[in-house]
């Protein structure tokens, strides 16, 4: 729930907003502008890098959209991906859609000049929704977009509940708690190893802590077999 001092203090979520010269922080009480120019339909930079992360709802309402099982729409659809550091204890598992044709969205329909997403906007994922606004440090930040500062005027408050910004941002956290907490003892293990450079183990138990947050992923997605 979004509280405080709306003339003084900013945004819980961290927000961002994405102009054309970069990103600017935006308070919970202020409007911006914004819609998709035209242009930028035969050339949808948003749509672009394999950047789409899925929550768990995203992911099961799509694999029901396509009519496919958890697993195979993960093989035809999705990708996992991580981020991992050795200055902290945890590596984060991402289920993302993977790139299709000339690097956009497996989703986005590129065989016409104008490009189209192929899914209705009740099953796109929140990530998508919430655009042009992200999580700053949390997720990563959106591109620059044309579209904004351009268009109507939205109050901050109605976009995020609208495009359900805050559910996004709590399935997020239950992902991210999920993977970090099994795994800190072998983790510093793994940082002892690699100050002694005994490489070889190194390089196996980090495999090992990769196939057990690969698995916490796969079993929070509801995927059992591959």
């Amino acid at each position: 729930m979004i509280s405080g001092d709306k003339m003084q203090r900013k945004i819980d979520l961290e927000l961002t907003l994405s102009s054309e010269y970069g990103e600017k922080e935006i308070r919970e009480d202020e409007n911006f502008r914004f819609k998709c120019k035209y242009e930028c339909r035969e050339s949808p930079t948003c749509c672009r890098g394999g950047n789409t992360q899925l929550t768990q709802t995203d992911f099961y309402e799509l694999a029901k959209h396509f009519r496919l099982s958890n697993e195979d729409f993960f093989q035809r659809y999705c990708r996992l991906s991580y981020q991992e550091t050795l200055t902290k204890p945890y590596t984060y598992y991402f289920m993302m859609l993977k790139e299709g044709k000339d690097g956009y969205c497996v989703l986005l329909n590129t065989s016409r000049p104008i490009k189209k997403c192929s899914v209705y906007k009740s099953v796109k994922p929140l990530v998508c929704r919430m655009f042009p606004m992200s999580f700053k440090g949390e997720v990563y930040t959106v591109s620059s977009c044309p579209g904004v500062g351009k268009g109507d005027s939205h109050a901050v408050q109605e976009w995020i509940k609208e495009n359900k910004t805050l559910e996004f941002k709590n399935a997020l956290e239950s992902i991210v708690i999920s993977q970090q907490n099994p795994f800190l003892d072998e983790f510093g293990h793994l940082l002892r190893l690699i100050e002694r450079k005994k490489r070889r183990r190194a390089e196996e138990l980090m495999h090992e802590i990769k196939i057990g947050q690969q698995n916490i992923i796969m079993e929070l997605f509801g995927i059992k077999e591959l």
